[in-house]
């Protein structure tokens, strides 16, 4: 039976292992290739930063999906700081392992100046002052869980006024 529900201290290490599990197979596997790092920037500020948005699928009692939210990105550590953080953290630009990704990043950047056109960056919009990243285990895809999970993170959406005007210029009606 499929259970959404909110992210609890005792479910830390059970979720940085469906953390490894549930991202088996990704693209970013092979190109970041450091776990540890890349839950870094991806899971434990959640965990740590906001953990009334970080939500849970249970499937028999084991943790098989989860949503890591945050209601306000203005005031949530940048991607690229994190990503800066943990590659310092992990030193990942001298392990072998990470060092392909890297110097491709390098090229890109490089190629990117060349041609003169804008890079990425981080998104910031007030219009969409939340974000999410959701990953379920491949033996739970399709059984309802990342459904669940969005429907429950829409709910706090609504329940927080997260997007509405009011909301973002900082008034709680």
């Amino acid at each position: 039976m499929m259970e959404i529900r909110a992210f609890a201290e005792s479910d830390r290490a059970e979720l940085r292992e469906l953390f490894g599990r549930a991202g088996e197979g990704a693209p970013s596997v092979s190109l970041w290739g450091h776990q540890e790092s890349e839950a870094a920037v991806y899971l434990d500020p959640y965990m740590d930063l906001e953990p009334e948005s970080l939500l849970v699928a249970t499937a028999d009692g084991a943790l098989v999906g989860y949503l890591a939210g945050c209601l306000d990105t203005a005031a949530f550590p940048s991607e690229s700081k994190r990503m800066d953080q943990a590659i310092r953290k992990y030193r990942l630009m001298l392990r072998p392992a990470t060092a392909g990704f890297f110097g491709r990043a390098l090229v890109d950047m490089a190629s990117t100046a060349i041609r003169r056109r804008p890079t990425a960056g981080d998104f910031h919009d007030p219009r969409w002052p939340a974000h999410l990243h959701i990953n379920v285990a491949p033996l739970a895809r399709g059984t309802g869980a990342a459904d669940g999970l969005m429907h429950r993170w829409f709910d706090r959406l609504r329940e927080t006024g997260s997007g509405r005007e009011e909301h973002r210029n900082g008034e709680q009606r």
